[in-house]
């Protein structure tokens, strides 16, 4: 056998071996994803994080941000307060930190795909990072903790605007706006909470279209409510003016109960290619990640208050929406992208052929195809919707149920009075 076969064979036998690797590494995540998701639906939160702590997930370092927002997340529904406020606060300090990449990464991911680096995560994902962070420290008591994720949420904002030169659709969250200004009123700081609630109102009616939301009817009453409070005379006739005919704005009770549900899953992410043609007429294969069909929640909440049905629970976030904007937003950078990457590829495809002959150019460009894959990784827990309802009511303590098919959740809310309690739930569908 020659040297230059030799080599060749080499070469080969290398490269099917690192294909190997790389693919058996991202079914290794899907799976573990999958698996995590499976339990959660059954409401089998320890489960899922003993499979989650076991995986290969959790020792990969380039999958660590999905792993601690998945850890995170799951330690929350536990009631695991502390211990899930550590596991998000390292992936926060780890989005930062992933922003800056190594040169010897980005060349890598450059040659295969962005799979090879570690994920960093979608700017949504990074902002609901301090929502779940919030609601840690709410669940807590420590609104004013609390307050502080909400403000890091419009730092956050602002810094993705000035990244994408404004291009991009995700710039604001009227219900994390709305989220904050409910905060600052749980401890008192009415001024704060007001500012917060004039701004969510401001990006409900920006992104009408966007996200398919309308202005829920509790921010007007906050709006109103609050602005009644301050003596802000023209502002609430302002807002008199504006609200839905007929809104009853006047709180009947002392104290208030915000309800929150997170409902359902953003899809998975799937993969969008397509083969084009080169002018050596063998394809190059392009691929984009995507959002798989939509899958509404299911099942109307019901909300019973001291033994009285409630009603009026409303979306208040369309994150799914959020998701798929965002990824259409990058659609343009990653085929910009997989241009380069493809065009860096055509060229070690030819320079394979001139040097070593046809059968290891094929060779080469079988391994370019396969490896021509979209990142799809992606926070899996992340519910697809936010509904809420806000309850006045008599200060002392209450009984609330909330309730979805056969899943009853009973709990006893005291609040003092002008104090503003909290409730947070997870339904999977």
């Amino acid at each position: 056998m020659g040297l230059p076969v030799c080599y060749r064979a080499i070469r080969v036998a290398l490269s099917l071996t690192l294909l190997t690797l790389f693919l058996s590494g991202c079914i290794g995540y899907r799976q573990t994803l999958e698996q995590v998701g499976s339990m959660a639906r059954d409401g089998e939160y320890q489960q899922a994080l003993k499979y989650l702590e076991e995986s290969r997930l959790a020792a990969s370092s380039k999958d660590r941000l999905l792993y601690l927002m998945e850890k995170g997340e799951l330690l929350n529904l536990l009631g695991e307060y502390r211990q899930s406020h550590l596991a998000l606060q390292e992936a926060d300090d780890l989005t930062e930190e992933l922003v800056t990449r190594s040169v010897s990464r980005e060349t890598l991911s450059f040659i295969v795909n962005d799979s090879t680096i570690p994920y960093r995560g979608e700017d949504y994902e990074s902002v609901y990072l301090n929502y779940y962070k919030a609601l840690n420290f709410v669940a807590l008591g420590e609104f004013e903790a609390a307050a502080v994720e909400a403000r890091r949420v419009d730092e956050k904002l602002t810094w993705y605007f000035d990244l994408y030169g404004g291009k991009n659709s995700y710039r604001e969250d009227a219900f994390l706006r709305f989220l904050t200004g409910l905060i600052y009123e749980a401890y008192g700081d009415l001024g704060n909470a007001q500012v917060a609630y004039r701004r969510s109102l401001n990006a409900y009616r920006k992104q009408h279209d966007l996200y398919r939301l309308t202005t829920p009817h509790a921010l007007w009453k906050r709006l109103l409510q609050v602005s009644d409070q301050l003596g802000y005379r023209d502002e609430h006739l302002g807002y008199l003016e504006q609200a839905p005919a007929g809104l009853n704005w006047q709180q009947e009770g002392e104290s208030l109960l915000v309800v929150l549900l997170d409902r359902g899953q953003i899809p998975p992410k799937q993969e969008a290619g397509l083969l084009v043609p080169t002018n050596r007429l063998q394809p190059i294969k392009v691929s984009v990640p995507v959002l798989g069909p939509v899958v509404r929640p299911y099942g109307q909440v019901e909300i019973r208050l001291d033994g009285m049905k409630k009603m009026g629970i409303e979306t208040v976030c369309n994150l799914d929406a959020i998701a798929r904007r965002s990824l259409e937003d990058k659609h343009g950078r990653i085929l910009l992208k997989e241009a380069a990457r493809a065009v860096a590829k055509e060229a070690l495809v030819r320079r394979s052929e001139d040097q070593f002959g046809a059968a290891a150019g094929a060779v080469v460009r079988v391994v370019s195809i396969l490896t021509a894959n979209a990142d799809l990784r992606s926070w899996s827990l992340l519910p697809s919707r936010i509904d809420m309802l806000l309850l006045p009511l008599r200060a002392g303590a209450h009984q609330v149920e909330v309730a979805l098919g056969s899943k009853v959740v009973s709990k006893q809310v005291t609040v003092g009075k002008g104090q503003v309690a909290f409730i947070h739930e997870r339904f999977f569908h």
